[in-house]
């Protein structure tokens, strides 16, 4: 239930948001859209997304194609997992001002989310340019590593390292296919570039395994990091147990 009145009181403050913008845009529709705009209010209210969505495009419909309330169209599809209406109406938008980075943000988490690979790394590689965020950095590189584009990934891990992340920044990584952990983005930073370090060069086993140390110091309950550190140790006997012993000096 909190979920829900949470996610009313977002979509509600972010149509606002757009709806005084549209006021102060010298391009706004002399339409009166005041009533329609009410419905959605009122619609967002009550959490009926649905309504919200329909009565949104009478506003945009009246408004014209140059209304602010697309934006909000994309923000609506987005939170309400609709996400490939989300990527539609964002590349829309973005064709006609690619400086939306907001936009360009939905985008790409849509297109992610929809497993659409390629076209997200497209969007998250622009959204970077624009951001330089680390959390941007850091899904960059695991769309990248998802499909073995290697070096580009390790590039990117490379400059989300170098980069500081704040105390409330965690990432859900999944364990199995029921059970996520919350994780310091940092500490998920570290175990992807172990990961991206041992498939780049299996023969190189100290720069992941310092990699994954590093993960396991900043949150020692990384079940991950963890794995992938026994994963190592267990490799590295048995690599030890297979070489024949040295030959004696014969004479």
């Amino acid at each position: 239930m909190k979920k829900i009145l949470f996610l009313s009181l977002a979509l509600l403050i972010a149509f606002s948001s757009f709806a005084e913008k549209r006021k102060k845009s010298k391009k706004a529709n002399t339409t009166d859209i005041s009533t329609d705009v009410a419905e959605v209010k009122k619609a967002l209210q009550y959490a009926d997304y649905q309504t919200a969505i329909t009565k949104l495009y009478d506003v945009i419909e009246k408004d014209g194609p140059e209304s602010t309330y697309i934006d909000s169209l994309a923000y609506l599809y987005f939170s309400t997992g609709r996400f490939a209406s989300c990527a539609l109406v964002s590349k829309e938008l973005l064709e006609k001002n690619p400086e939306k980075t907001n936009i360009l943000e939905l985008q790409a988490v849509s297109l992610s989310k929809l497993g659409s690979t390629i076209e997200a790394i497209d969007a998250y590689q622009k959204l970077v340019a624009k951001t330089n965020n680390i959390n941007h950095y850091y899904e960059l590189a695991l769309l990248q590593y998802s499909i073995k584009r290697l070096a580009e990934a390790a590039a990117s891990i490379k400059q989300a390292e170098s980069l500081k992340a704040g105390e409330n920044d965690f990432v859900n990584i999944a364990l199995d296919k029921n059970q996520v952990q919350k994780v310091p983005l940092m500490a998920a930073i570290y175990n992807l570039h172990g990961l991206i370090a041992y498939d780049l060069d299996k023969t190189n086993t100290e720069t992941p395994k310092k990699a994954f140390q590093k993960a396991v110091e900043l949150f020692p309950d990384f079940v991950l990091a963890k794995n992938n550190l026994k994963a190592m140790d267990q490799e590295k006997k048995e690599d030890a147990s297979s070489t024949p012993p040295p030959e004696k000096e014969k004479k």
